[in-house]
Parts: structure tokens; C-alpha cells; sequence
């Protein structure tokens, strides 16, 4: 019978710990054994150091590229470059690529070059014992007489199934009565070391930004060094990529609801025109005190006038229905945006980019990390306070300037009511309908312009960062 406790397999992460909860033995040998591991792996031997270079593009030059909702391109702040390199999802994949989990002895590489992890596994230091005749095998882990046996048999077998090892060593792998230890971290911590060697610069102008990496290994840390670059510009033109196609989508959510408005603003001027086409025409003759008006230029500024005090008006209360509904969540931000007098606001314009980046960058890391990932936990921060603070205060001040609008012109039109008695009303609401189409249509070829332009660069963007020079030896 073997003097050591067999670990069982780590089937699911809450087996996991209810197993460790229970098992004091293993729990005292994997809490002996993996800061041991860990200070091996934070303290590697770093003899040589790799140096590569990637290209930034100018965010200036970029931004003639991209179209954003309801506005023309504008330069945006250009993205944290270094801190997407730092990221876990760029530095994860590496980690896993080139197995940076695993800490074996040198010189054997061959031993351990078809090991792997499970989606369930088990860090810790380990070590494998091999039996007199090299035929069989036992693996412990753990220190002194706290250690666990985690498996014993004969090469040949998958060693280490049990947490969450995919290894299958040959016999010759390793000498009759040797003992070889080695140590396994979570891909999270392994992704940490790796930052840590990094070593990053720009220049001035902030379009090189030179990456160095150290490791123990000559050709090794090369490698990784390439690898990293490549998964860098990989991660970025996904993020463009997302951030391009959430562009796309409130874009054509814009349309679709311009759409709808036009073809009600022309169906209203059409039904308004079938209901007094009957009516006694407004063309009749007008008294000597309205000739008059009417041949004054004066005339024109008061029908403009009123034509758009009932567009203000209007404007005005679609606001204040938008934004009603948006505190009980019964339409999308974009939703403001179809509405003139929000079309023409730069600062909304501004915190809708904002949201719409916003939007792409949690999509992104959606992907890859569950809701609890702190950077996830952070945008949904940040888009619940631009939706529902920023954004609502923005419309509070338009609806309160267009109320001060209404006011004055209110008084302009009470100025001059001596002219206004006898102003056909039949006149100034068709002039307000036809107003309310074409300022519509103006809007919806707008838009529909940005549409075919985020569609086409879409499917033509390239990358904002590239790789300029591969990673080679400098020491």
C-alpha cells in the first residue's frame, strides 16, 4: 500500500474546493507547494533578452477613415497601447501557446514536450519518480512529509489525469530511479510573470513602440517575443473590428428610425393637404394692411419664424418623451439622435462615440472573460453612468435652451400680432410640414451616406498597429 493520500481528479472548480475543504492533508501540501512554485517561476534565470518594434498609425490620419454616428469623422485619443499589451487577453493565449505554465528542468524538453493542461487543473510544485527499472512511476506533490501522491503507475499511461495533466511521457523519457520536479501555474499568474518581463518604450511621436522580453531561454524567448507581437496586432484589429461594427449597427438603427420618421412627416403633409383641399383657399384677397405686410420682407422672417417655433415646440416634446422612456429603459440611447434639434448637439454627439466605443470594448472582452472580470465590471461602470447620467443631463440642457428659444420667439410673434391676425394658419402648417420633411430627408441621406461609409470600412480596415520589426537577439 502506498504511504501517500491519492488526490482525486478536479472534475469542476466547486469539486475542487470542496474537496480541498475536506482533504486537510492535500490542502497542507498544495498550500506548502504552490508559493514554492511561484517563487521559482516570479525569480527565473533571465540570460537573454529579445527586442522587436511595432508601428502605430497616426489616430489623425485614421480618423478620415472612420464614420461615426450622426457626425462627420473626428480624431479620436488614440488607444492604450501599452496597456493592451499588458492585457490578459493578449498575454493568456501566448501563455498557453508556449506552455509558460510549465516550469521543467533544463534539458528536458524532449520529457515534456507533449504536456499540456486540461481546462480543469491543479498548480502546485510536482515531482515524478521514477521507479529502479524506469518502468514505472510515481507523482507527488507537496514538500517533506506533507506530500500527496497524485498518481502511481506504468509509462505509457496518461500521467497527472487527475488534475488536469494531458501527458504522455515514454519509457526512455527519463532514467531508471530518477527524480525530476517541476512546477504549474494558473495561466493567470503565468500571464502576470510574463508582463513582467516586459520592458516597452515609444518615441516622441508616439508611432513606435519598441517591446523587449527576457527569458531563460535563447531561442525560447524569441519566439514568445514574436508570438506576443502577433497576438497584439491580432487583439487590436479585433478590437477595431468591433468597435467599427458596433459603429455599423447604430448607424443602421439611425436609419431604420429615419426611415420611419420621413415617410410619417410626408404622410402627414399628405393627409393635411387631402383635408383642406376643399377648404376656401387662402389665396383670397388679402386686405390693404396684409398686402402690405406681404410685400414687406418682414413677412417672410414671421412666417420662418412661426414655421419653426412649431418645430422647436415639437422637437421639445419628442425630447421629453425620449427621455422618459429612457429612464424606464423603453428605447435605445441612439433613439435622440433622430431628433433635429439633438442632431445638432456636439456634446451629445461626443458622449454617443463614447458609448459606442464603450459598447465595442465590452463586446470584445465579452468574448474571452465571464461579468466578473474587473475590466468588464469597470465599462459596465462607465456605459451605465454615460447612459444614464451623462447623456440624460446633456438632453435636460437642450430641452431647457429650446424652451428658452420658444420663449423668444413667442415674443417676436406677440411684437408684431397686428401683421400675424390675418396670416393665413393654413400657410404656416403646411410650411412647418414641409419643413419637418425636408429637414427629415436631410437627415436620412445623412446618415444613409454614413452607413455605405462604415459598411465599406468595415470591410477594408486594416489594423491601426502592425509590425515593423521582428523580434530578434540583443543580448
Amino acid at each position: 500500500m502506498s504511504r501517500y493520500e491519492l488526490i482525486q481528479p478536479p472534475a469542476t472548480a466547486r469539486e475542487q474546493r470542496a474537496a480541498l475543504r475536506h482533504t486537510v492533508l492535500v490542502a497542507s501540501a498544495f498550500l506548502l507547494g504552490a508559493p514554492g512554485a511561484y517563487m521559482a517561476w516570479i525569480s527565473p534565470q533571465a540570460g537573454y533578452t529579445a527586442e522587436g518594434t511595432l508601428w502605430i498609425e497616426d489616430a489623425s490620419r485614421r480618423s478620415s477613415d472612420v464614420a461615426t454616428p450622426m457626425r462627420a469623422a473626428e480624431p479620436q485619443a488614440s488607444m492604450p497601447w501599452i496597456e493592451l499589451l499588458r492585457s490578459h487577453r493578449v498575454l493568456e493565449p501566448v501563455v498557453v501557446d508556449h506552455k509558460l505554465y510549465l516550469r521543467s528542468p533544463r534539458g528536458r524538453a524532449a520529457a515534456f514536450s507533449s504536456f499540456v493542461l486540461a481546462n480543469q487543473f491543479v498548480p502546485g510544485t510536482y515531482r515524478l519518480h521514477v521507479g529502479r527499472t524506469g518502468e514505472d512511476f510515481v507523482l507527488v506533490t507537496g514538500e517533506g512529509d506533507q506530500e500527496a501522491l497524485v498518481q502511481e503507475g506504468r509509462f505509457g499511461a496518461p500521467i497527472g489525469e487527475n488534475v488536469g495533466f494531458v501527458w504522455t511521457p515514454t519509457r526512455r523519457s527519463f532514467a531508471p530511479g530518477e527524480s525530476v520536479e517541476f512546477s504549474v501555474l494558473s495561466v493567470r499568474d503565468a500571464a502576470v510573470d510574463l508582463s513582467a518581463r516586459l520592458m516597452t518604450g515609444t518615441d516622441s511621436e508616439g508611432h513606435f513602440l519598441r517591446v523587449r522580453l527576457t527569458g531563460p531561454d535563447r531561442q525560447g524567448t524569441v519566439d514568445v517575443l514574436n508570438s506576443l507581437m502577433e497576438r497584439y496586432v491580432a487583439v487590436a484589429a479585433q478590437l477595431k473590428s468591433g468597435k467599427l461594427a458596433e459603429t455599423h449597427s447604430v448607424l443602421e438603427e439611425q436609419l431604420h428610425a429615419l426611415g420611419l420618421e420621413l415617410a410619417e412627416a410626408e404622410r402627414d403633409l399628405e393627409e393635411f393637404r387631402e383635408a383642406t383641399i376643399s377648404l376656401p383657399s387662402d389665396q383670397s384677397p388679402p386686405s390693404e394692411a396684409v398686402r402690405h405686410i406681404r410685400t414687406d420682407p418682414v413677412f417672410d422672417a414671421v412666417l420662418d419664424t412661426r414655421v419653426e417655433l412649431g418645430q422647436v415646440r415639437a422637437d421639445r416634446t419628442r425630447l421629453q418623451a425620449t427621455l422618459d422612456s429612457l429612464a424606464v429603459g423603453a428605447v435605445r440611447i441612439e433613439a435622440l439622435e433622430v431628433i433635429p434639434a439633438a442632431a445638432t448637439s456636439s456634446e451629445l454627439r461626443g458622449l454617443l462615440g463614447a458609448l459606442v466605443e464603450a459598447r465595442s470594448e465590452l463586446r470584445a472582452l465579452r468574448d474571452r472573460y465571464a461579468d466578473d472580470y474587473p475590466p468588464i465590471q469597470d465599462l459596465v461602470v462607465r456605459i451605465e453612468t454615460i447612459e444614464r447620467g451623462a447623456i440624460p443631463e446633456v438632453v435636460r440642457g437642450i430641452i431647457r435652451e429650446l424652451t428658452e428659444r420658444e420663449a423668444e420667439m413667442l415674443r417676436y410673434v406677440d411684437a408684431i400680432s397686428v401683421g400675424l391676425a390675418e396670416m393665413p394658419p393654413r400657410t404656416i402648417e403646411e410650411a412647418r410640414l414641409r419643413r419637418r420633411v425636408a429637414t427629415t430627408e436631410n437627415l436620412y441621406r445623412e446618415v444613409r451616406t454614413r452607413v455605405e461609409t462604415a459598411r465599406s470600412t468595415a470591410a477594408s480596415s486594416t489594423a491601426d498597429v502592425r509590425i515593423l520589426d521582428r523580434a530578434s537577439l540583443v543580448r
